[in-house]
């Protein structure tokens, strides 16, 4: 079985097929896990962070200039966020259940430095059909629509809730809680197969990482403070379309 799998494996690593050069397009489609790393509680005692699923989509236009070296921009929508729960003691035997979720999208953009490395393999094979893509650079994200619920005891409240001495009160857009523009690390590790002359499959390990701090300016200010940044680590899987193939 194992000789049949790597056999097999050679068979695509050596079949002629991907260009050195030229212009194409992909559509691209994630699932990850989202994360708000530091939580910004406006106050008030932090909840626990629970298993949180993201989702988004992109498209692609790239130029790879050799057989290893290309540029890609990017442009589409991620979906993310963090949701928590917890809870609270308030009187003997009686304990307060807490629930938040924060829902973030994101129209973003970026330009990806493009890289497929030759195997010792390859180096023979003018146009290897399967190449692994490793893929870095910076996104710049467009905050879409922000969702914030806070429930106690399963009843939604109006959220941030009130903190006199700060200002801190409930919003009527939850928008008005965040920033509306972040700056993020994008990587990429996978591969490009072609399946025909001019279409290739892509599949990759895709991490986002935000730069700047996601919450507005005017609630930052009560004590123990710390930024909150998105982290978005997950799959990826596309389809693409090589205009020219020199």
């Amino acid at each position: 079985m194992k000789k049949a799998f790597f056999l097999l494996l050679s068979i695509l690593m050596l079949s002629n097929g991907f260009a050195q050069k030229g212009w194409y397009i992909g559509g691209y489609g994630q699932l990850n896990a989202s994360y708000i790393l530091n939580q910004n509680s406006y106050n008030y005692p932090e909840l626990g962070y629970e298993t949180t699923i993201g989702y988004g989509g992109n498209l692609g236009i790239g130029w790879n200039f050799n057989s290893e070296l290309g540029l890609q921009w990017n442009a589409g929508l991620t979906k993310g966020g963090q949701k928590y729960a917890d809870e609270f003691k308030i009187a003997k035997n009686q304990w307060e259940k807490n629930y938040k979720d924060v829902g973030l999208t994101y129209f973003h953009t970026g330009i990806l430095f493009r890289y497929s490395p030759i195997f010792s393999k390859q180096e023979y094979v003018e146009d290897p059909k399967l190449k692994m893509v490793i893929m870095v650079g910076p996104q710049f994200d467009f905050l879409t629509k922000a969702n914030v619920v806070y429930e106690r005891d399963g009843a939604e409240i109006g959220y941030p809730l009130p903190t006199p001495a700060l200002d801190y009160k409930a919003v009527s857009n939850d928008k008005e809680l965040f920033q509306k523009f972040v700056v993020s690390g994008v990587i990429s590790l996978g591969i490009d197969y072609l399946i025909t002359e001019k279409f290739f499959l892509n599949a990759a390990v895709r991490a986002e990482m935000g730069f700047n701090d996601i919450n507005d300016k005017f609630y930052r200010r009560h004590d123990g403070y710390a930024a909150s940044r998105i982290f978005n680590p997950g799959l990826q899987v596309g389809l693409g379309f090589y205009f020219t193939r020199d």
